[in-house]
């Protein structure tokens, strides 16, 4: 489960075209959303996000903050 704060914007058209690719080499099965024109593709840019993996023994939520490049704990 995940949980993000950023920035959204529409894709760039070459954004766009690498994306659309991408999701329908990782999976195909959705292709036909991926390929839809009329599903715009948002690239977001995430400054925080919080996880829940109860399975890997992290609950309840923890939050990473971006700090410069990299990602930490908060």
């Amino acid at each position: 489960w995940l949980q993000a704060l950023g920035t959204a914007r529409l894709a760039t058209a070459v954004e766009d075209e690498w994306a659309r690719e991408a999701l329908g080499a990782a999976v195909p099965e959705f292709l036909r959303h991926f390929s839809n024109p009329d599903f715009p593709v948002l690239k977001v840019v995430m400054s925080e996000f919080t996880l829940v993996d109860r399975g890997g023994g992290i609950v309840p939520r923890q939050r990473l903050i971006r700090d410069g490049s990299a990602w930490r704990f908060a």
